[in-house]
């Protein structure tokens, strides 16, 4: 990807009960007020505004189909990401690779 664009990656989980999907990166964390997840028609969102010198959060809940949205990426962006499907069931990964 090239530095400052936005970036999506895909992650897709089904079963019965629904499993719970979460994204983090291996050896880091996700870039703070700079990703969001998005999931079906709703989406959990982290990104942070400044207003009035108080840091302000937004976040809505998502269910089904998860994408991983980063903004304006840069070098210390790139690396491994994992999506993690889990339920009652048991655990299950995949993976990706970024490279900015």
């Amino acid at each position: 990807a090239a530095a400052g664009s936005t970036v999506e990656l895909s992650c897709s989980a089904q079963g019965d009960p629904t499993p719970r999907v979460q994204w983090h990166k291996e050896r880091g964390d996700l870039p703070w007020g700079r990703y969001v997840v998005v999931a079906g028609e709703v989406s959990h969102s982290w990104r942070g505004d400044e207003a009035d010198g108080e840091l302000v959060t937004h976040r809505h809940e998502v269910d089904r189909e998860h994408t991983l949205r980063l903004y304006a990426v840069t070098s210390a962006d790139a690396g491994t990401y994992v999506c993690t499907a889990q339920s009652q069931l048991g655990t299950a990964a995949a993976t990706t690779l970024l490279h900015v």
